[in-house]
């Protein structure tokens, strides 16, 4: 493969004709990195927008302004020739024998439509489930079963009872770990929040996290505002509290049982945006005041979760070389309890507002299962932390610290 190199420093003393020039000799050498047109050529006229656009953004001179959109213009014009010229030699490649599946494939590919995940026919019990609409309710409907509190025991339900009286007189008696937990959000928190938003897909509400990351800064100054009533009374708008359900299938599981697909929750991005905040708060908290235990890895600034794989394997070698036996103990936890969690933060010394609003935030949730665009009817989740919501990693990290 001929490779074209630029030295970005005069990246503006390359015409368009000379951008086309490349652009054209550069079309065999695709890269198959998702986008089957993608080559060169695109690479290197992307690297001359990014470099006008650094540029513009630190002389801030009309002329560097007047240099980005051209830059910006070249690129888009670059793009479009290879994707047409590709399509051209894909077309051109297509003879008789060519798979109709492939055809497709590579249509949707061009198109930049990706092909959802398929799930057959679901079967519980004597019913069957095969449109999207029924298979939607009762994924829905298995959902609601996983998080009721009728799974428990009689025994550990009066537990709970008692343990939620008790959890929330306690709330109000502790003395608090950090008060910087529980002070209002300021508009610079809120700024350190929004870059490390992703173009994720939106809630019910349909609000993406594109809307706050263009807002000027006295609309951001409103979203403060309101988020600072919420966090103040600890009342959650209905919005935030009800999650849309994609289902996923987990890996090597029977496809066609309801308990094989994983529930990932949209939820409001605005509220997203407002867990991530509060995640930054109890990560400070949690190291500040050293909470987290020595053994658990998650969530701590320089430690990864493979921080424990590693020490097993070097327990495991030298245990091998000294003729000695390991035994590990690998637990699988599938649910965590709301009440108890409670339970674990007041153990911690958190409570105040920070209590409240986790205590409204796992209160009340509903949930609708999205197959396609039918939606399945509105089912209570009783128990239980949202997968895919921002908070929930270190809620349950939370949970399980005193576990060792």
């Amino acid at each position: 493969m001929n490779c074209i190199s630029l030295d970005l420093e005069h990246s503006y003393q390359l015409s368009e004709t000379s951008i086309l020039e490349a652009t054209r000799a550069a079309i065999p050498q695709t890269k198959y990195t998702g986008k089957i047109w993608w080559n060169v050529a695109c690479d290197l006229a992307i690297k001359k927008k990014k470099y006008a656009l650094h540029r513009m953004k630190r002389a801030r001179v009309p002329l560097d302004v007047i240099i980005f959109k051209r830059c910006r213009a070249k690129a888009r014009r670059v793009i479009l020739e290879v994707k047409q010229s590709s399509w051209e030699n894909f077309c051109n490649a297509l003879t008789s024998n060519s798979k109709l599946s492939t055809v497709w494939n590579v249509i949707k590919k061009f198109s930049g439509h990706h092909p959802r995940e398929f799930i057959p026919s679901l079967r519980q019990g004597s019913t069957t489930a095969c449109n999207n609409q029924h298979k939607a309710n009762m994924l829905a409907t298995h959902f609601q079963s996983v998080s009721s509190t009728s799974n428990y025991e009689i025994a550990f339900r009066r537990t709970m009872s008692s343990l939620e009286v008790e959890t929330l007189e306690a709330a109000s008696e502790i003395t608090l770990k950090d008060p910087q937990l529980n002070q209002l959000f300021s508009i610079d928190e809120l700024q350190c929040a929004l870059p490390t938003t992703k173009n994720s897909a939106p809630g019910a509400d349909q609000i993406c996290y594109k809307l706050p990351k263009h807002l000027p800064n006295d609309s951001l100054r409103v979203l403060v505002h309101f988020i600072n009533s919420v966090w103040a009374t600890g009342a959650l708008p209905t919005s935030w509290c009800h999650s849309i359900v994609v289902p996923i299938h987990k890996p090597t599981k029977p496809a066609h049982l309801p308990s094989s697909h994983r529930p990932i929750s949209l939820t409001s991005a605005v509220c997203k945006l407002m867990e991530k905040m509060i995640v930054s708060r109890l990560k400070w908290c949690l190291e500040y005041c050293k909470i987290l235990g020595m053994p658990q890895s998650g969530l701590k600034n320089r430690r990864r979760t493979t921080d424990h794989i590693l020490r097993l394997h070097d327990t495991v070698q030298k245990s091998l070389a000294n003729r000695h036996h390991v035994l590990a103990i690998i637990i699988d936890l599938e649910e965590a309890c709301d009440m108890v969690l409670l339970f674990k933060l007041v153990q911690m010394g958190i409570n105040g507002i920070m209590f409240n609003f986790i205590n409204s935030f796992l209160s009340r949730r509903t949930c609708q299962v999205r197959l396609g665009s039918p939606l399945s009817s509105t089912k209570t989740l009783e128990n239980g932390i949202p997968h895919g919501s921002v908070l929930s990693p270190i809620l349950f990290t939370i949970a399980i610290n005193d576990l060792p």
